[in-house]
């Protein structure tokens, strides 16, 4: 698995959407929209950073947990308990030397020191933690997907801090009704609006 992708070879079935949404619009915006530049760690990166031995204790307390309780029956606390150990993988050296190179090859700013790294390593592990939120977990067990093979991919890119952050509808949520567009708006970061706050 190749641990961090520029966003010419972003793929479906190798990236999530949001990475693929980022890359088609490429070439497509005006000028006057700066698009960020961004790399993406493709799908099954944190599994292969779990087979690593300098992750042995998470992955084998990730095997326990699934195991005492069943893939398909976490509570609650065993999801909070297994978004806890995903934030204690580490990057092997050979994983954090591609994503910094990808990094700088996309001209994004890499890390300068151990404490930019640690906290930017920690929030690419917050993606993948966050398989585990009960939104996601429930979504699955609703749909009949089986949890254990969703795989999370995470895009890294600029922050932009906007003044204002929006999601347009194509079809109004509230009415159902497809030749109105419905649109929501927030001050600041986006978060605000898609996290539901």
């Amino acid at each position: 698995v190749v641990a961090a992708l520029p966003w010419d070879e972003y793929r479906e079935g190798v990236v999530g959407a949001k990475s693929n949404n980022v890359a088609s619009l490429r070439g497509r915006l005006p000028d006057w929209i700066r698009l960020p530049v961004s790399v993406a760690l493709p799908f099954g990166v944190f599994d292969e950073l779990l087979k690593d031995p300098c992750n042995a204790t998470p992955a084998a307390e990730l095997q326990a947990l699934f195991t005492s309780a069943g893939v398909g029956q976490l509570s609650a606390a065993q999801l909070e308990q297994a978004r806890a150990i995903a934030m204690r993988v580490r990057p092997t050296n050979t994983a954090r030397a591609a994503i910094e190179a990808a990094m700088a090859c996309a001209g994004l700013p890499v890390p300068a020191d151990e404490g930019r790294w640690g906290a930017a390593f920690s929030a690419i592990a917050r993606v993948w933690a966050s398989k585990w939120n009960e939104r996601a977990y429930v979504s699955c067990r609703k749909a009949g997907i089986d949890h254990s093979l969703l795989q999370m991919a995470v895009l890294i890119q600029e922050v932009v801090q906007p003044q204002y952050a929006f999601v347009l509808h194509t079809v109004n949520p509230v009415t159902g009704d497809a030749g109105e567009i419905y649109g929501e708006l927030v001050c600041g970061l986006g978060e605000t609006l898609v996290g539901n706050y």
